[in-house]
């Protein structure tokens, strides 16, 4: 094999791992040098990492390196963008007209490393351990590295590329002997990335009702599996792209500086702080007595229903908002006291303990409400004190449009506004059509 066969290649990411199989596959003897240890010995060095959502232009080029099947078996379909509001509605933006227009999500570990084995496969050969520390450049280059161990490790090859990612090496090497025009701008922003795991890998007591019942259906996933989920929250945000096994690789983006922040973010408590925020706003709190049983009324506000439980608020509360169909949404809770809680006496077992809901939609049915629904979107559910505290679970359900009473108040009340206006605007053209006529049977008639 000639020496101008010879290609190195500067990291066995994504792009370095796909351009050795392409190479290798073509005839080139390929070597690939990367910073990180093997992941199939390792373990992939996740952390930062966001899953893929593969498209046409990522599809392509595994098929020209004849990996279609390996890879699409690691990949679950995404119809569209899952946004879930701060009211807890969830609202499906497809990216395309039906499911031949998708795209798919595939994690980046496992893709990594089946790249990795596809180069092998074709002839590269892979040097792991390789951080590159410098690089000069003439008569081919001339290649600086440095193990983990602190070892220094330098070869000259005929030409080098550059796939070490965003912060490359190599393009800084260049760009220090030859200045290549670049700018960075720090975005401001950083990323981390957490999971959501699968429904088999959750503790049995943490399941609200409806995630029991889709493990007892055999179903894996939490939530809506063929959608790429998003939390927009102005300044910060949350994704979350499937894997086939069940589980979502969650990345969470947050500013570097601020509140929040991941400045101020600095132990698990801050963290947890971070997603416990129930943006609960209390109005009034306010004690009265009906019927000789006394009620402590707490009236307050939130933005996103989903985040109440396991806030200082409702620290054992277990609520859910899932869609159910096309047009309505679902909702279902649970509340039961702890155990281990202190021994209550006798007199003071005495009242009523309520949950109550002014949905913003129309409420179609429910389960156990105490007076119904009330003004077409108000359900409550109540318990008595005493049974509470002996352990009875207080459980609510209900389905309710995901149309907003409000959107089609405005609706109805701006087709009221069309209808009349075309009633009006029929009655004056035929009062003016009326006119023309008078005024031409008079213009006609004989002359006096």
């Amino acid at each position: 094999m000639s020496h101008s066969k010879d290609i190195t290649i500067v990291g066995a990411g994504l792009v370095g791992a796909l351009l050795a199989t392409l190479l290798a596959q073509r005839g080139f003897a390929v070597t690939v040098y990367e910073r990180r240890p093997d992941p199939r010995v390792a373990g992939y060095a996740g952390g930062r990492s966001i899953n893929l959502a593969l498209a046409e232009r990522g599809l392509h080029g595994l098929r020209l390196a004849g990996m279609t099947d390996t890879i699409m078996e690691l990949a679950v379909m995404m119809r569209g963008r899952m946004v879930h509001h701060r009211d807890g509605r969830t609202e499906l933006l497809r990216y395309g007209r039906d499911d031949s227009e998708v795209i798919w999500s595939v994690s980046r570990g496992r893709l990594n490393i089946a790249l990795i084995d596809e180069a092998e496969k074709a002839g590269a050969r892979f040097v792991f351990d390789r951080r590159l520390t410098g690089a000069k450049f003439g008569d081919g280059a001339a290649l600086h590295f440095e193990d983990e161990a602190g070892e220094t490790h330098d070869i000259r090859v005929p030409f080098a590329i550059g796939a070490d990612g965003a912060g490359s090496a190599l393009r800084a090497a260049m760009n220090a002997e030859s200045p290549l025009g670049e700018r960075i701008e720090p975005l401001g922003h950083g990323y981390k990335e957490l999971e959501i795991p699968s429904l088999t890998n959750m503790p049995e007591s943490s399941l609200v009702p409806d995630e029991a019942s889709a493990l007892s259906r055999g179903e894996v996933f939490a939530i809506e599996p063929h959608a790429l989920h998003i939390w927009p929250r102005g300044n910060y945000m949350c994704i979350a792209l499937p894997n086939a096994e069940g589980s979502f690789t969650v990345t969470l983006f947050l500013p570097s500086e601020g509140d929040p922040s991941f400045a101020t973010i600095a132990s698990s408590a801050a963290a947890r702080a971070l997603f416990e925020r129930s943006g609960l706003r209390v109005k009034r709190v306010t004690l009265v007595h009906r019927d000789g049983r006394p009620y402590l009324f707490v009236s307050a506000d939130f933005d996103d229903l989903s985040r109440l439980p396991g806030t200082p608020a409702f620290p054992d509360l277990q609520i859910s908002l899932r869609p159910d169909g096309d047009e309505r949404l679902r909702l279902q809770g649970r509340w039961s006291r702890p155990p281990g809680g202190a021994v209550v006496p006798g007199d003071q077992r005495d009242g009523l303990m309520a949950v109550r809901f002014h949905l913003p939609s129309k409420v179609y049915s429910h389960q156990n409400a105490h007076d119904g629904v009330q003004r077409g979107n108000i359900v409550g559910w109540r318990q008595d004190v005493a049974a509470a505290l002996d352990g009875q679970a207080l459980e609510f359900e209900a389905v309710m449009s995901r149309r907003s009473i409000l959107f089609s108040t405005v609706t109805l009340f701006a087709a009221a506004i069309v209808g009349g206006l075309g009633i009006l605007a029929a009655a004056l053209y035929l009062v003016f059509r009326r006119g023309r006529r008078a005024a031409t049977g008079r213009s006609a008639g004989p002359a006096g």
